[in-house]
């Protein structure tokens, strides 16, 4: 049976994760970029039902064009991870996705919504795919298995507050006031993103625990 003792060994592994400045700016950076991203999703749900009057089959073509792009975008923001860096291209597809609320709003025709959904697919990908990649990259390789469940866990207490948030805003400031403002904090988490990158590139730090690299060794 567990012991309170297992319980802090445990909590033990945890330790000293916010003493990585990377680590520490990802999280927080991440989290609140989470948060403005799905404080959004039932607003857009919202939007296409009620304002649209989306039928069910325009609703399902939403849909496929949003993946559709992923699926043609998502090799692509791993090429361009690769020459920029994960952290410069997260900022770019966090712009990308500030747009997002932004653009839907402007309009109640179906089929520009689908020309909306395609375009803001294209930086979903990106944003999956380097939101993890990052988040890899800055976890402390020692404690790199408690580094990425800690943010996970942080994701799910924020999926669970930012659509009751979204919601509640869209009542007390209107549905395309809360839309604009998800499109602003997402444009904010950007920023934060870029800054981030800077600074990780004016003074990197060395993965505490990794084996060195050839170069390393060799000088």
């Amino acid at each position: 049976t567990a012991t309170p003792e297992d319980g802090v060994r445990g909590m033990g592994a945890f330790r000293g994760l916010f003493r990585s400045p990377a680590y520490a700016r990802f999280f927080f950076a991440g989290l609140f970029f989470n948060f403005a991203w799905q404080m959004a999703w039932p607003l857009f749900n919202l939007y296409n039902v009620k304002v649209v009057q989306a039928t069910a089959l325009w609703l399902a073509l939403f849909t496929v064009a949003n993946q559709l792009s992923q699926i043609i975008a998502f090799t692509a923001w791993g090429r361009l991870a690769e020459r920029f860096g994960n952290g410069p291209m997260l900022a770019v597809t966090a712009v990308g996705m500030a747009t997002a609320p932004t653009l839907t709003v402007l309009s109640t025709s179906p089929v520009y919504l689908i020309f909306v959904n395609f375009f803001t697919g294209l930086f979903v990908a990106g944003t999956v795919l380097l939101l993890f990649n990052e988040l890899l990259a800055v976890s402390p390789a020692e404690k790199r298995t408690a580094a990425v469940a800690l943010f996970n866990v942080g994701v799910g207490a924020v999926g669970f507050l930012a659509p009751q948030v979204g919601v509640w805003l869209a009542g007390l400031i209107g549905l395309h006031g809360a839309m604009h403002l998800s499109s602003l904090l997402r444009l904010l988490a950007a920023g934060v993103f870029a800054w981030g990158a800077a600074l990780s590139a004016r003074a990197p730090e060395p993965r505490v625990g990794a084996k060195p690299t050839e170069a390393e060794r060799t000088g």
